[in-house]
């Protein structure tokens, strides 16, 4: 079995490490001369691919499809930036993928609502904008206030502003630096207004074959936002699986595979971010790719045949049927928010023994070298601190989130005030976990979620 991974720069080459682990021989591609181009970011993820885990490292997309002398089981992206690449090789070497001339259907913001509204689903009302535009006039012919401005090609929460005023949206928009290349590695040339999306946000992981998917997880969102006030509310704040079986979940299931299916996805993984709003889910965004960080390797904690093993087996395994992922163990991921930048030196002999004392702390996952400058965290691609809690019941784990915070939190400028949210966090965490669990639909924390 060989795969060729196309950019694997957005969970530090886990999805690699995992292939390895069942046999699989990894080649990559990377592209390390857009990497460089991220700015502040392209540290981080220069170190994210580790060039000792691949037989082959292609320069190029051309150098890739050169290639006579290997025969590939699969192509997958490793990251957003490799998405198109990927779905390109794939087509070239005659494998299972995606169609190259649907790629906008997944990348693109705006283009990915035009397509589900066609279809009769859920959409946001959505319109691409130039550096030209009237953007004031635009945004009072789509409803007015508040509406969202954001990249027509970004992830993370990248660039994404909340306007409730014209003369909020004109200050967002005298600030976008118009051509600037965006860690997706897209030239910022035009962006999207959005409709504001009152509700709560999930994530729907999906992997497909053959135009067929299985659910791998499930998650809610808990932004910024929704625990203080908040610069940057779109900022996630933590992650918790769910079970998928919940009426909540099979909502969002269903209508994510309905998206899944109109943007034309047919084979790997997805992930989709959707609103519940009162009328039901309604999508912020799809990202075809497996989902970024380190989360894949810990939803194991929280499913069986969780996400990376039908990865595997839609890859490599193509005769098994597909199956969905089963719910057995509540987890929660913790992103560190930095309000401001900062050095960090690294953590102190004390803080590591300390932190190791936390029972249901199963990772603290440090995204920056020590004696580095962080910036204050704007997206998911400034949080320089994840920790992954789990294998405890739900009030001790929340405990231990916030002696995490505790512990680390000032080395980081973080604000977040968890010690006056952790038994609220804890009750959305028990509601989410009910077989029952309605709650979330009723929930309208006041702000709109974009990724």
């Amino acid at each position: 079995m060989r795969c060729l991974l196309v950019n694997p720069v957005s969970n530090g080459s886990l999805l690699a490490r995992y292939l390895i682990s069942r046999g699989v021989t990894c080649d990559a591609v990377i592209e390390l001369d857009k990497v460089a181009k991220m700015g502040a970011v392209s540290e981080a993820r220069q170190s994210d691919f580790d060039g000792s885990l691949y037989e082959r490292i292609y320069r190029s997309e051309d150098d890739a499809s050169s290639a006579e002398d290997v025969s590939y089981d699969a192509v997958i992206a490793g990251s957003e930036n490799g998405v198109a690449t990927a779905e390109r090789l794939a087509q070239h070497f005659g494998l299972p993928g995606n169609d190259p001339d649907t790629t906008l259907y997944r990348t693109d913001k705006a283009v990915m609502q035009e397509v589900l509204r066609a279809a009769g689903l859920q959409s946001a009302t959505t319109r691409r904008v130039f550096k030209g535009d009237d953007v004031v006039a635009i945004a009072a012919a789509l409803g007015g206030y508040p509406i969202i401005l954001k990249p027509a090609a970004s992830a993370g929460s990248e660039g994404v502003v909340l306007c409730t005023t014209p003369k909020e949206l004109l200050t967002a928009w005298a600030a976008i630096d118009w051509g600037a290349f965006s860690p997706t590695w897209h030239d910022n040339d035009s962006f999207v207004l959005q409709s504001y999306l009152e509700g709560p946000e999930f994530c729907v992981d999906l992997v497909a074959k053959d135009g067929l998917f299985a659910v791998s997880a499930i998650s809610r969102y808990i932004r910024c936002g929704e625990l203080a006030a908040c610069e940057f509310p779109f900022v996630k704040a933590f992650k918790i699986p769910c079970p998928i079986e919940t009426p909540t979940s099979q909502k969002l299931a269903a209508y994510a595979k309905s998206c899944a299916e109109v943007l034309a996805v047919r084979e790997g993984p997805l992930h989709l971010e959707a609103i519940f709003t009162s009328n039901g889910p309604v999508l912020v965004e799809v990202g075809a790719r497996l989902h970024g960080t380190q989360l894949p390797s810990f939803l194991r904690h929280s499913y069986q045949h969780d996400l990376l093993e039908q990865v595997f087996e839609a890859y490599f395994k193509r005769d098994l049927p597909l199956s969905d992922a089963v719910f057995t163990t509540p987890i929660v991921q913790r992103y560190v928010v930095a309000t401001k930048e900062g050095h960090f030196k690294g953590l102190t002999p004390s803080i590591e023994q300390e932190l190791k004392k936390l029972d249901t702390c199963l990772a603290n996952v440090i995204s920056i070298p020590n004696g580095s400058i962080f910036p204050r965290t704007e997206s998911l691609f400034d949080v320089p601190v994840q920790g992954f809690f789990g294998g405890g019941e739900i009030g001790q784990i929340w405990r231990d989130v916030l002696a995490h915070q505790d512990l680390i939190g000032d080395l980081f400028h973080e604000a977040l005030a968890l010690e006056d949210q952790t038994e609220k966090l804890g009750a959305i965490h028990q509601k989410l976990i009910c077989p029952t669990a309605l709650a979330p639909i009723s929930e309208k924390p006041n702000d709109h979620a974009a990724l």
